[in-house]
């Protein structure tokens, strides 16, 4: 019997050396891809359904709305602003209402949020302006057709599309134009397949919308679909299909960076039970489309408008979108395809397990940055976030007990710590005994 559990115990070490083996390579692949946890605001971080918002005025990144467990009920009016530039997030003056599946669209200083849901599931044609600089909203002329989940994008800083969506009992292919300028509507070419759920950016003159969802014949959209703008007749649009999606994924948004097309979602990933945030490339020059790196997720999904681009900075954010797990920023080099090599020995990480039980972790930094160090299982997912923030350079050190983010007990087996901070980070593992 003894010799018994002596095999067995040494069957579910070798078991848990192999998924080691397995999973390293994928959290070191997070740093090489250079995807970098940020810091969430303190209230309301779990967030779906969501606006996100870039004003280059003062450089800040903006989440609005969504709701914090995807459910009907739990909108919310909640405005917050993220500063890259110090890792703080600041909550600004709420919405006129609760909304969920909404998108944000930038024009001149102001971000304007149409239509949405409320706890009924009912679509709402509401139009409203939040000035980023006074932190102020006002309530303009309502959008022609009720909608929510739409995609939507902004033409020459000056129109907004807001292009289909869910209206009433099925899904939509009408396209609407909003001036903020005349306080204006007008009613665009419709798209030639409904779609909600999707992205959408316009570069130029074109519109891009990717990996929408059919509602009436229940499937994913497997091309991008483009739209040439008329800039005589801005509501006069040419759409046509292509390129095929290589892989069409779920719950995604969409953005643009340099001239390029960026979209992140959600794939299955190759272990039981997890999931992948992947990310994806279309340079409309070229025709071309690559792969921006992936994150091992457990099981969660994305949702809302939670990609966001910081064009001055050359960056490439994830704001919310989903439930217990954090922010990132992904660093894109000149191609837009993958960051800079992280700096070698800009960050080290070292863990000791004491007992069993307890873990110290001591981290060094060359420079003061933003630092994120959290402790995840095998699955890829957070079970406890021990630091985030800037942070000083020099010696750090810091103690986990061995219970997660709600202060239960962590079971025994294999876990890893990871350190990011800005463009490098470390990984290590420890072992927790009960």
């Amino acid at each position: 019997m003894a010799e018994a559990t002596k095999r067995s115990a040494g069957a579910r070490e070798r078991t848990a050396a192999a998924l080691v083996l397995t999973l390293m390579p994928v959290l070191l692949g997070r740093l090489s891809a250079h995807w970098i946890e940020i810091p969430g605001p303190e209230s309301l971080p779990n967030r779906f359904g969501h606006a996100s918002a870039y004003v280059p005025l003062n450089d800040c990144i903006y989440m609005l709305g969504g709701t914090q467990f995807g459910i009907a009920g739990s909108e919310l009016d909640i405005c917050q602003q993220y500063d890259p530039n110090t890792c703080i997030w600041t909550t600004m003056a709420p919405m006129p209402g609760r909304r969920t599946r909404i998108a944000g669209a930038y024009v001149r200083g102001r971000i304007y949020i149409c239509c949405g849901m409320t706890g009924s599931g009912v679509p709402n044609d509401n139009c409203w302006e939040y000035d980023a600089l006074a932190d102020t909203w006002a309530t303009r002329l309502p959008a022609p057709v009720a909608q929510l989940a739409y995609m939507s994008g902004v033409w020459r800083d000056s129109l907004i599309y807001v292009m289909g969506g869910y209206g009433t009992g099925a899904g939509s292919e009408t396209v609407q134009v909003y001036s903020p300028a005349t306080n204006t509507w007008s009613i665009g070419t419709s798209m030639p397949r409904c779609g909600d759920m999707g992205g959408a950016v316009v570069v130029g003159d074109t519109i891009y919308v990717t990996n929408a969802y059919d509602r009436n014949q229940g499937a994913l959209w497997s091309e991008i679909l483009r739209g040439a703008i008329n800039p005589a007749n801005p509501t006069e649009i040419a759409w046509f299909w292509g390129p095929r999606l290589p892989e069409p994924s779920s719950s995604h948004s969409t953005t643009s960076l340099g001239g390029k097309v960026y979209w992140l979602g959600i794939v299955r990933g190759r272990q039981p039970d997890t999931w992948a945030m992947k990310g994806w490339v279309y340079d409309p020059a070229t025709g071309g489309i690559d792969t921006i790196g992936s994150l091992l997720l457990g099981p969660a999904f994305l949702s809302g408008q939670f990609a966001v681009a910081r064009e001055p900075a050359g960056e490439l954010y994830q704001i919310a979108g989903g439930p217990d797990w954090a922010y990132h920023r992904l660093q894109l080099n000149q191609s837009g395809i993958a960051g800079a090599e992280p700096r070698a020995g800009a960050a080290r990480l070292r863990v000791q397990t004491m007992s069993g039980r307890t873990v110290t972790a001591v981290y060094e930094l060359d420079q003061s940055c933003c630092v994120s160090l959290a402790a995840y299982n095998l699955s890829g997912r957070v079970v406890r976030a021990l630091v985030s923030g800037r942070m000083a350079a020099g010696r750090h050190t810091v103690l986990w007990d061995g219970r997660d983010d709600i202060g239960r007990p962590a079971g025994s087996g294999v876990y890893f710590c990871r350190l990011t901070a800005d463009r490098c980070g470390d990984v290590a593992k420890l072992v927790l005994t009960r």
